[in-house]
């Protein structure tokens, strides 16, 4: 509500420090009201989203950190690096990279998720150290130089109250830190109680016991909060016996597809990273998010793809719903771009004041935060609820596919093609003509890949019969269809933008002879 504060970089930490409490508490109802072990083996975890958003807590802690010192030692140079968009970039890096660790740890044995958190600790703690000790001290120092260099007075006091409250906060808490971690590297099978404060930032502070709580124990400290796998995992084959040519061809396509979705998704990521001008309009904004979740889609497709992974509901290979959340994500991204386009032509001049570039990466950050709370709720509800809530979002996503990717479109291209009619004959004219013309084949084509995996969970809920026909993701028709998107749509999107497409050629592939053309 406050807009003086919204502009200032620390709070934006604290925004997100907030959130990530925020879905800690709710989910302390569950994980701390009832009799809920949150472990490796326990039939009743959470699967670690809960230690996720604890984990996230103490990134966002650690970052303001940084980000103070770099604020408090080179101001100039902070105000020229560390602008509103790189510092919510920062923040949506943490957040995107926690729930990667916690895709990475479905993926793998037990044993390898529990040296993944080993590690993950470790680097935490070196970071810790580095952070909170390292950065601090000097920091200490150099506010302790500037204080001398002021005249006596109430503000001079204040200051050097806080700076040495702020240091004894450090040095009070990091000591129980270390002592957590050790234990937990010593014991990693054991279930640790510690009684630890969390560190304090600015004036934002919290004081959390979880002596004795199994849900709520190391996790505080932890900088990789992780989930888990079944060991029997271990124990799985490739998405078909490799006895036929025919399975092998299927292998191959499934490794080609994967490999696939990466490369073009990377290579226009980095294409739209390094040109400003580009990542200054707000539809490369949404193209950057449905590349990433696209990157996502296609790694965890090397695992759902090509290996033979039934998932579903019951199924003990199943993923936990977080390959299936990087596609909706995809799907998400495109609706809100077309979204976007609409209003940009229909009413250019409210477009520019009402969708500013804060506005847009808001929209993106809801979407992405809303998939990942439609996955924690499926895995804290029993089945059946879990099966109506993906119903439910079916329907609701088929209603928003038709409305947005048919009717805005048909509009959208009447809309375009009546404006077109007014300007006379040029070059300009015929470049617009064939940009419409890409929105219609980038519609068209997502409806060809999305529509029948949707209607086919609808018609299946409505009649009770599986939702799964198949015997493993890697064989079913359907949702290869959808995956197949990750690739059509970024090269339309190569084919149809000559800005994106000349960054890619001379920047990112380096192409010798798109530049002799240039």
């Amino acid at each position: 509500m406050n807009r003086s504060l919204r502009n200032e970089n620390r709070f934006m930490y604290m925004l997100s420090t907030c959130l990530s409490d925020i879905c800690t508490g709710v989910s302390y109802y569950y994980v701390g009201v009832m009799d809920v072990r949150d472990y490796y083996d326990s039939p009743n975890r959470t699967f670690h989203i809960v230690p996720t958003f604890l984990g996230l807590s103490y990134m966002a802690i650690l970052a303001a950190q940084a980000d103070r010192y770099h604020a408090v030692s080179a101001p100039f140079k902070y105000s020229q690096r560390m602008t509103r968009n790189r510092t919510l970039l920062v923040i949506l890096a943490y957040w995107v990279y926690a729930f990667l660790i916690v895709a990475v740890n479905n993926l793998v044995p037990m044993g390898v998720a529990k040296t993944v958190t080993s590690f993950g600790t470790f680097v935490a703690n070196i970071f810790t150290v580095i952070i909170m000790i390292g950065l601090n001290v000097r920091l200490f120092f150099i506010a302790k130089f500037q204080l001398e260099r002021e005249p006596p007075s109430a503000e001079r006091d204040n200051k050097r109250a806080g700076r040495k409250k702020g240091l004894k906060t450090v040095y009070k808490n990091l000591p129980r830190e270390s002592q957590t971690v050790l234990l937990l590297l010593k014991t990693p099978r054991t279930r640790v109680s510690v009684h630890s404060r969390a560190l304090i930032i600015s004036f934002h502070s919290y004081s959390i016991t979880i002596n004795g709580c199994a849900p709520l124990r190391v996790h505080l400290l932890i900088f990789s909060p992780l989930m888990n796998i079944s060991e029997s995992s271990a124990d799985l084959g490739t998405v078909l016996p490799l006895t036929s040519f025919e399975n092998v061809l299927l292998f191959l396509f499934n490794i080609i597809l994967a490999t696939t979705i990466i490369f073009i998704n990377v290579s226009v990521f980095v294409s739209i990273v390094t040109n400003r001008s580009l990542r200054n309009e707000n539809r490369f904004m949404y193209m950057l998010s449905t590349c990433l979740s696209d990157i996502c889609t296609g790694v965890s497709y090397y695992y759902v793809g090509v290996m033979d992974v039934r998932d579903y509901y019951d199924s003990p290979t199943r993923t936990y719903y977080i390959a299936l959340t990087f596609l909706g994500l995809s799907y998400m991204a495109i609706l809100a771009a077309q979204s976007d386009r609409y209003h940009a032509v229909s009413a250019p001049l409210k477009y520019s004041q009402r969708m500013t570039r804060n506005r847009t990466l808001l929209v993106i950050l809801i979407y992405w935060a809303h998939g990942f709370l439609i996955v924690a709720v499926n895995n804290l509800v029993p089945m059946g609820v879990a099966k109506r809530v993906t119903f439910f979002a079916a329907f609701v996503g088929n209603i928003f596919t038709v409305g947005i990717m048919i009717g805005l479109n048909v509009r959208l291209f009447c809309i375009a093609k009546f404006q077109l009619e007014r300007e006379p004959p040029s070059e300009e004219r015929d470049n617009k003509r064939a940009s419409i013309y890409l929105i219609v084949i980038v519609a068209v084509c997502f409806l060809i890949a999305w529509l029948p995996l949707f209607l086919h969970v609808i018609v299946c809920n409505f009649t009770g019969s599986s939702c799964y026909t198949f015997k493993n993701e890697g064989t079913d028709p359907l949702r290869i269809l959808a995956r197949l998107n990750g690739v059509i749509t970024p090269l339309l999107y190569i084919r149809g933008c000559t800005p994106l497409r000349s960054t890619l050629m001379m920047k990112v592939w380096r192409i010798p002879c798109y530049k002799s053309k240039g």
